[in-house]
């Protein structure tokens, strides 16, 4: 059967599914009315409880009774009578026992059947007392009835007639040979006329208050029927109504079933990401200390010898190996949005244009390259030197794709990401964005491989044609830009990434500034608080200052350093400080220092500053920094800007 055939059929499975719950309403009241059923167990427990009790209660008043008038007197039967109360007052705790278990009717039916069976005894040995012993069957009754059904009733009926009629000829016939006075005799007969009586009144009061009950019960019920009754056919009419609306609910859950599975890929994959950048990270900010060593001690190394020395050539070869290591660094750093830059606005196109010549140089005479530019495109920010990054190494990759020639097409555009594509891609925010994408007509990757292009070091080159780190910077540049990356790539039909960034409204132009060739710096005679915890690094800067005529105090630590600026008597000009150490950052070591010195200036060096001072990657403002690997030219030209720079608030 088709989803339209069910969905025509659904009113009559509605409607014949409303006929058969009022019927099975109206067999319930039926069976309801025929057995008494409906009333609250637990209401119905105590009542039984309560009249078993009163039972038990007359048993023991009148083996009490019995029993002090038999001795009184040297009446035997009245001795045997408070006998037989007693052992006919032990049905009582067995039903308090079946009550307690929850077995109601069988308590019920073992108090009524002892108290039928009290009847003939106490017949024959007291006959005077006939009037309340012939009570007693019809209270017998009255109580079981509720759980007496089919023969059982027939048969305990009879039983409590023949007990009555057997109890009042006794009582008629058979002369009372007892040796009470007649007055005493006269109480005890009134006073089992009026206890039979009292449990006959309380029984019907019982009874009367479950009727109420079931009767209540009953009559809630009839109310459901009767509005189930009266919205039956609004329910039938709905149900096809309702059962299309789940059609479509059920196609509308698929589509976000399918989303969520996608947006938590996303998740897994950015989280994937971010573990590896902060490896990354903590591997740059390593191995940076290391190349501090390395290349400023080959600089240092080829200045003390003559030109044409052949140790002079090895450190030569040592310093080039590590600034290619420098580079690999400052990549890792960029992956992991710790290299820090300096964002301001940026036209896109112009960093487009400005690039033309160098990718037709880059991509090759077999590579055809077309570029699209929006003429309105909006501005964003970022850093000018890292956008252009980016579009080289996308060139660059687009041109691997494509070993046999094809066409690389740049483009750029605004648009408006709106809600919708912003639930179904992790970390983007809806608003006005301008795209950069880059397409090539290369072999195309398959989904695997995609899954895997942003990864540090991951290539599908041939051994030693790549680094595998020219995604991973993009990556990297991207999400500290506050953009946003996407591929697109089928095997054999070319890739397209787009790149989005958020558009800002002020159309401020921005131009990127190449800092010109510096001189190298004037030498210094100021005191330099040096607070490095690496021993290799420490002891190179203090070898660097030293030689330039700097005055170092240098400390181990930041609680090292609070102790020699409080010791110095002299002044301590400024305070050159890593920005990750024990105990406490360079920033917090700054501002413990600023009271006691307060002409002191601060600049940080680290490879890796962890959020101190820059903020996903970008320097706060004021903040003088030096980006680790350190080399001699470089440390000195830094220090020498920051102590001739004036002191903020002055």
């Amino acid at each position: 059967m088709g989803l339209d055939d069910e969905t025509a059929s659904t009113p009559l499975r509605a409607e014949s599914a409303t006929e058969d719950l009022a019927r099975q309403v109206e067999e319930t009241n039926l069976a309801f009315l025929k057995t008494g059923a409906g009333s609250d167990e637990a209401a119905e427990a105590l009542r039984t409880r309560r009249l078993v009790l009163a039972i038990a209660a007359n048993y023991v008043f009148f083996v009490l009774v019995l029993g002090v008038a038999g001795a009184a007197f040297g009446d035997r039967n009245f001795m045997l009578a408070a006998a037989a109360a007693a052992v006919f007052g032990a049905t009582s705790v067995v039903a308090l026992a079946r009550i307690r278990s929850g077995r109601l009717a069988t308590a019920t039916l073992i108090v009524g059947y002892g108290v039928l069976l009290s009847v003939p005894v106490y017949s024959l040995l007291m006959p005077s007392a006939h009037v309340g012993v012939v009570l007693l069957p019809i209270f017998a009754v009255g109580m079981m009835q509720p759980h007496l059904q089919g023969r059982r009733m027939a048969v305990t009926l009879v039983a409590a007639w023949t007990a009555a009629i057997v109890a009042a000829v006794i009582g008629e016939i058979v002369p009372d040979h007892g040796k009470l006075p007649i007055w005493l005799g006269a109480t005890l007969h009134v006073t089992g006329v009026a206890a039979v009586s009292l449990l006959i009144m309380m029984q019907s009061t019982f009874f009367g208050r479950r009727l109420r009950d079931q009767l209540a019960r009953l009559e809630a019920t009839n109310a459901r029927l009767r509005a189930l009754t009266k919205s039956s056919v609004d329910m039938a009419l709905t149900n096809g109504r309702l059962f299309r609306s789940a059609q479509m609910e059920l196609a509308e859950r698929k589509r976000a079933e399918a989303a969520l599975d996608t947006v938590q890929e996303q998740l897994r994959q950015a989280q994937k990401m971010e573990a590896v950048g902060r490896l990354a990270g903590g591997v740059a900010h390593d191995f940076n200390n290391m190349l501090s060593v390395i290349l400023s001690y080959a600089t240092l190394g080829q200045r003390k010898l003559p030109a044409g020395d052949r140790v002079r050539e090895y450190l030569g070869e040592i310093h080039q190996a590590g600034v290619r290591a420098a580079e690999l660094t400052r990549h890792l750093l960029a992956f992991s949005r710790q290299q820090p830059i300096r964002p301001m606005p940026v036209d896109i196109n112009g960093v487009v244009s400005g690039l033309d010549g160098m990718l037709r140089t880059v991509i090759g005479e077999d590579v055809e390259l077309r570029v699209a530019l929006a003429g309105d495109l909006g501005i964003v920010v970022a850093d000018p030197g890292q956008m252009e990054q980016i579009v080289v190494n996308l060139a660059v990759n687009a041109r691997d794709a494509m070993p046999s020639g094809g066409k690389l097409t740049v483009e750029t555009s605004n648009v408006d990401l709106d809600e919708s594509y912003a639930r179904d891609h992790l970390g983007v925010a809806a608003g006005a964005h301008v795209m950069l994408a880059v397409t090539d007509t290369g072999i195309g990757m398959d989904r695997a491989t995609q899954q895997r292009i942003f990864e540090p070091f991951f290539t599908t080159k041939e051994l030693g044609k790549g680094t595998g780190l020219g995604l991973s910077i993009v990556f990297g540049i991207v999400q500290q830009s506050g953009g946003h990356i996407w591929v697109y790539s089928e095997p054999g039909r070319g890739t397209t990434f787009k790149v989005y960034f958020p558009r800002v409204v002020d159309l401020a132009e921005s131009e990127s500034v190449r800092a010109p060739p510096q001189a190298s710096p004037e030498r210094g005679s100021e005191t330099v608080l040096l607070v490095e915890d690496e021993d290799q690094v420490r002891q190179l800067v203090c070898d660097i200052l030293s030689a330039d005529g700097y005055r170092v105090l240098a400390a181990a630590g930041p609680l090292e350093a609070l102790e020699l600026a409080r010791d110095h008597h002299g002044s301590v000009d400024l305070l050159l400080a890593d920005v990750v150490m024990p105990h406490m950052n360079g920033r917090e070591l700054a501002a413990r220092l600023k009271p006691l010195r307060p002409e002191m200036r601060v600049l940080f060096i680290s490879g890796y500053t962890g959020n101190v001072v820059v903020h996903h990657g970008v320097l706060d403002e004021g903040v003088a920094f030096l980006q680790k690997p350190i080399v001699p030219d470089a440390l000195l030209r830094r220090l020498r800007d920051v102590l001739t720079e004036p002191l903020a608030g002055s």
